[in-house]
């Protein structure tokens, strides 16, 4: 098991990005339930209290200036190159509504690793690439076991979607 004292700064981050994220919805839903249940009057002072705030704090130029050190540079450039290897998975011929999948490029060879969640030997997918590219795939593999499904890119079936 791992202990906090092992994990480094970029896992330390998500792990308080996490927290704040629960906090703070555990803090609406709360805030949200004692506000159904109050009376009609604490509800409107509440209100006229929030809409006075409002006024007075919010700046009307705001300009923030942030320094990127070396670590934040690093994220960003972890973070920009997993969107460019990411990819949006939908079984061809399904309904506009249908559910994606997200899935990752992990070989230049088109080699891609997603979640077999809903996944059929049957079905046939396409990718919709971060280029707005669509692709025709190949179902190597779906393994429940693992929940992982492998894909390989048929070649020579990229059209560009929205034109």
């Amino acid at each position: 098991m791992t202990s906090i004292d092992d994990l480094n700064k970029t896992q330390l981050i998500l792990l308080v990005l996490l927290v704040t994220f629960v906090t703070s919805i555990a803090t609406g839903i709360i805030t949200t339930t004692l506000l159904a249940e109050a009376p009609v009057s604490v509800t409107q002072t509440i209100n006229r209290v929030v809409e006075r705030t409002i006024e007075t704090v919010a700046p009307e130029n705001l300009t923030a200036k942030y320094v990127l050190s070396a670590d934040d540079k690093k994220l960003l450039e972890a973070v920009n190159r997993a969107i460019s290897i990411s990819v949006e998975i939908k079984e061809k011929g399904a309904a506009t509504s249908s559910p994606s999948i997200l899935g990752i490029i992990v070989s230049e060879d088109g080699l891609i690793v997603a979640s077999a969640k809903g996944i059929t030997s049957s079905s046939t997918y396409m990718a919709i690439l971060p280029s707005n590219a669509t692709v025709d795939l190949e179902l190597v593999r779906a393994e429940e076991e693992d929940n992982t499904a492998v894909f390989k890119i048929k070649k020579n079936t990229g059209t560009e979607t929205g034109q």
